[in-house]
């Protein structure tokens, strides 16, 4: 019916903003849960502490995180296996903006 119809339309969209803008995210629980990427959003603090992990590492300490290796790790964990990668750029573009993060080189980041 209706309800049928608005949930399919509304699936679309979410996927859509999620695919082609990254401004939502799809957490993966029981039900899927679709999380707003605005600022101070759960995934924010995510990335922040992943980099702030990886980048005492000797690989990662002078040249920063490639954004598809955070994407490698996050994809290992349940909530974030399904992550865009559009999502985690607009991420990571928003951090540097707000002076979270830096950029080291192309793609490439450092926490702050």
């Amino acid at each position: 019916g209706a309800e049928c119809d608005t949930t399919s339309v509304v699936q679309r969209v979410l996927r859509r903003l999620e695919e082609d803008r990254g401004t939502v995210v799809c957490r993966r629980h029981a039900t899927p849960q679709y999380e707003n990427v605005s600022a101070d959003c759960p995934l924010d603090q995510v990335i922040i502490s992943l980099l702030q992990r990886e980048c005492v590492k000797p690989k990662y300490v002078e040249k920063g995180c490639h954004y598809m290796h955070l994407l490698d790790e996050l994809h290992r964990t349940v909530e974030y296996s399904t992550l865009q990668k559009t999502a985690l750029l607009h991420v990571l573009e928003r951090l540097e903006t707000n002076s979270d993060v830096i950029r080291v080189s192309d793609r490439c980041y450092y926490p702050v």
